[in-house]
């Protein structure tokens, strides 16, 4: 079960109680399910709580820039600075109990690939035990270059509307891990025949890890049923060597 990530950001869309959360995240873990996704404005924080109470949990969790990025997201200063990622993880890390196993940057822009600091910024949180491994999450709409930092995760989309991931998973840093989310377009494309939703999550087979979002215990045992077994395509490794 390590490829599938239990996704969290549902339970505050369908505004769940916390008993509930709790029993699904439970029965989650239970059931093998060892990886979690977050962010620090999931549910007002209160995602990154709820597992904090779970410390057997992996947690990938993820900072927000000031303001969404727009076309031309220059100055960096305006949505992402030393200062503001310290603080935010370190409010994360209270939260959450402990270090995030990933911390990632909510927000990326195409302009931020002529920026290192902000690799260095993340990187410098890393040395100094904060984080277990660093990485970005694409938006949506991500259509730039090719990141050029030697990220240990880049997180993207993948799904009608939006498959940069795939047509350029091969370029990106060898060491770079890739993480998959939105391939059901957050829950709006979701097919009823279960055997469509199981090509659609074959369509990641090159990624290390997949997030689902997961709000009921029989999601979380469909979602294992699909996963188990399940092993990365071996063409993805020969691809990026």
């Amino acid at each position: 079960m390590e490829r599938l990530v239990f996704g969290t950001w549902q339970f505050a869309l369908k505004n769940s109680s916390k008993a509930h959360m709790y029993r699904v995240v439970s029965y989650a873990l239970e059931r093998g399910i060892q990886w979690f996704d977050t962010a620090f404005v999931y549910g007002g924080g209160n995602q990154e709580r709820l597992l904090g109470d779970f410390p057997q949990s992996k947690v990938i969790t993820k900072i927000p820039a000031r303001e969404k990025p727009m076309v031309f997201a220059l100055p960096l200063e305006q949505y992402y600075s030393p200062e503001y990622i310290q603080e935010l993880c370190e409010q994360s890390i209270l939260r959450l109990k402990r270090p995030a196993d990933i911390l990632l940057l909510h927000n990326w822009a195409d302009e931020w690939n002529d920026h290192p600091e902000l690799f260095q910024c993340m990187l410098d949180l890393k040395q100094q035990g904060k984080c277990g491994n660093i990485g970005i999450s694409l938006p949506d709409t991500y259509q730039g270059r090719v990141i050029p930092f030697p990220f240990d995760w880049v997180m993207a989309p993948l799904n009608d509307h939006a498959n940069w991931i795939q047509k350029n998973y091969h370029a990106l840093c060898p060491e770079t891990q890739i993480c998959i989310r939105s391939l059901f377009d957050r829950g709006a494309a979701i097919p009823e025949d279960r055997l469509q939703r199981i090509e659609r999550i074959r369509t990641a087979d090159f990624a290390d890890k997949v997030v689902i979002g997961m709000t009921r215990e029989a999601t979380v045992d469909e979602d294992i049923q699909i996963f188990k077994g399940a092993t990365k395509n071996e063409k993805y490794q020969v691809d990026r060597r």
